[in-house]
């Protein structure tokens, strides 16, 4: 039984495909390949170099080398306003008829393989653009509160000055970025698209705790200041400087937008409600396919992909309940019981008809049957 949180967060989309793919475009479009067609290349640079333009915070995230000699605003935050959007859509448009009139013939097999991701990456976004509002803004696991967080503390590197004041730029840019958020979140609440409120209650919390804590005790200050400590062009007074402005943009820029954010989700609040699922938003069905589609890469509707996981399921404890007999497990036909006497007969560690025995020996044939398994993947 799916859980309803698990439902919840089945219809969300995150960034991390964007990431993958933008590695791969970089790597085509800066690497020494064999059978270079420049033209091709020249498009994943162009669109490379623009999409970061765009998104800033996602080109931290790649981490792009500087032989790549790609500019990325390490201080900008990506603009969630609408006119911001407007533009990130116009550019999957724009190099979508690129590619899609690209004659692929002359590529290698790496160049044509890229193109053929970037281009299914494109058309998939534009078919969600006109669902580019539905996904929860109010989101534990996947919002922006654990989003800028991970940006700032994995993946915005600090290893010269530049790098740190580039980091107290984008603390400062949070207000900015929440103000957008917040007006698109009332946009959502005044078209329905409102959180279970479980969600809701669970993403205020954890804002309210991360502001409750003294700034000086707060990880965008702590990371902060330990990696400073480890830039060696930098001197003492320069570092405590710094570090006194994280504070000051905590203080002043953080903390605030935070404090204004949980007063905009304690408006989606009084909306909320227990129901759970993307079925219940405007257009829910369709958006429910768009996002199997996005996840599977695949047409299957709703049902087929139902209905194969059932296929799977019963596949699956037939092939285990041909294996309890082999082993000797009694019972009946039923998959439950018989899996539970399976835990009965062998829940014993010092049994070694079921487990490798606690000595070197027995250690060794764990390792080879790790290593088997491993070699069979």
């Amino acid at each position: 039984m799916v859980s309803d949180k698990a439902r919840i967060y089945s219809g969300l989309r995150i960034n991390g495909p964007a990431i993958i793919l933008l590695s791969l475009v970089a790597s085509m479009a800066f690497g020494q390949l064999p059978q270079r067609t420049a033209d091709i290349e020249t498009i994943f640079r162009n669109f490379l170099i623009e999409y970061v333009e765009l998104r800033p915070e996602t080109g931290t995230a790649v981490g792009l080398p500087a032989a790549y000699r790609t500019h990325i605003d390490n201080g900008a935050l990506d603009d969630e306003s609408d006119a911001g959007l407007d533009r990130l859509y116009d550019l999957y448009r724009k190099y979508h008829r690129r590619l899609s009139g690209y004659c692929r013939d002359d590529l290698s097999d790496s160049q044509r393989a890229a193109a053929e991701l970037l281009i299914w990456y494109l058309e998939n976004e534009l078919r969600g653009e006109e669902f580019r509002n539905h996904a929860y803004i109010i989101n534990p696991m996947l919002g922006f509160h654990n989003s800028f967080t991970t940006l700032m503390t994995e993946h915005h590197r600090i290893e010269s000055e530049a790098d740190a004041l580039d980091y107290i730029e984008r603390l400062k840019g949070v207000r900015k970025k929440v103000s957008q958020l917040a007006r698109r979140l009332e946009k959502q609440r005044t078209n329905g698209i409102i959180p279970p409120a479980c969600i809701v209650e669970d993403y205020r919390q954890l804002l309210s705790e991360f502001i409750q804590m003294d700034c000086a005790s707060n990880p965008l200050y702590t990371s902060f200041a330990a990696r400073i400590d480890k830039v060696e062009k930098t001197t003492g007074r320069s570092r405590q400087k710094l570090c006194d402005q994280v504070i000051a943009a905590l203080e002043t820029s953080v903390y605030p937008a935070y404090r204004l954010f949980i007063e905009h989700i304690d408006v989606v609040h009084q909306a909320a409600d227990d129901r759970a699922g993307v079925w219940k938003l405007p257009a829910g069905d369709a958006y429910y396919r768009y996002c199997l589609r996005t996840h599977t890469t695949t047409d299957l509707t709703p049902e087929q992909i139902h209905d194969l996981g059932i296929n799977e399921v019963n596949r699956i404890q037939a092939l285990l309940m041909d294996e309890f007999r082999k082993i000797g497990i009694p019972g009946s036909n039923d998959f439950a019981g018989l899996l539970s006497n399976y835990k009965q007969v062998t829940g014993d560690p010092a049994d070694e008809q079921y487990y490798f025995p606690n000595t070197k020996q027995g250690k060794a044939q764990t390792l080879r049957a790790y290593q088997a398994a491993i070699d069979t993947m």
